[in-house]
């Protein structure tokens, strides 16, 4: 679901620029940050996403240099914190603020299902 969804936000960022009025920058910002954390995970975990048909760049950028995996952690946890502070009178954003926190990774559960990132603890 998490891999789907990057797809998808990737694509979506593409629609949300014409309505760059509309959306606050700071939401589209932690979608970008999310599907760049994503493929940076599956740089260190090959299968992590299943389908990404968003900028070829960002999954190369994440390939030659992924983060640490302590450092996709933190950053994780940063895009969590951001997610649960983000307030809106807009439902739409509002709920797609609610789908991004969802399924930003939590690295409790990537602590169990990816070998990759079993010696980073929990927090």
């Amino acid at each position: 679901m998490r891999q789907w969804l990057a797809s998808v936000v990737a694509l979506g960022l593409g629609a949300c620029a014409s309505m760059e009025s509309r959306v606050p920058q700071s939401l589209d910002e932690v979608a970008r940050d999310y599907v760049r954390l994503v493929l940076e995970i599956d740089a260190h975990e090959s299968g992590y996403v299943d389908a990404y048909f968003g900028p070829a760049q960002w999954r190369e950028e994440a390939r030659k240099n992924p983060r640490a995996r302590p450092e996709l952690k933190r950053e994780a946890e940063r895009l969590q914190a951001d997610l649960r502070q983000y307030r809106t009178s807009d439902p739409e954003l509002t709920q797609r603020a609610k789908v991004l926190l969802r399924d930003v990774p939590t690295f409790d559960g990537l602590h169990r299902s990816c070998s990759a990132f079993r010696d980073v603890v929990p927090a």
